[in-house]
């Protein structure tokens, strides 16, 4: 159902509504391309346009308010689990999407690896492997 609703290009524009202003909008520009930010919003349907060919509906969603939680990578794993699970439900899809121009990181966890690091990158939808199950799959 591609082309069925449709986001308005436009974000509030003042700090009561747009938790982005201020403190995240230079960290976001610093960030670029691997700036991955977990954020809640509400959004609403200010108007609702008709297809005059086929009768067809549809809505223009328009972003209300916007908070945002903190870098994905950073994010409580139990908002992350959350938020995956929602997906999952809804798609049937599994890890949230990582960085797009990025390969997985194969990541061994060992006696002296840092165990947090194994978590972080779960978190941020990559996938995370033991070195000796990417040796088995070649």
């Amino acid at each position: 159902m591609p082309n069925s609703l449709a986001l308005s290009g436009q974000i509030p524009n003042d700090p009561e509504h747009n938790g982005l202003l201020d403190r995240w909008e230079p960290l976001l520009v610093a960030k670029g391309g691997d700036a991955r930010l977990l954020c809640l919003v509400v959004l609403d349907v200010p108007k609702i346009t008709t297809m005059t060919d086929d009768g067809t509906q549809r809505p223009i969603i328009r972003l209300r308010h916007i908070e945002p939680v903190s870098w994905l990578e950073d994010a409580d794993p139990e908002l992350v689990s959350l938020l995956t699970d929602l997906k999952t439900a809804r798609s049937g899809g599994d890890a949230l999407p990582g960085p797009v121009d990025d390969e997985p990181e194969v990541y061994a966890t060992g006696p002296d690896d840092d165990p947090n690091r194994a978590v972080t990158l779960k978190r941020g939808g990559l996938r995370v492997a033991n070195v000796d199950d990417v040796s088995r799959a070649k």
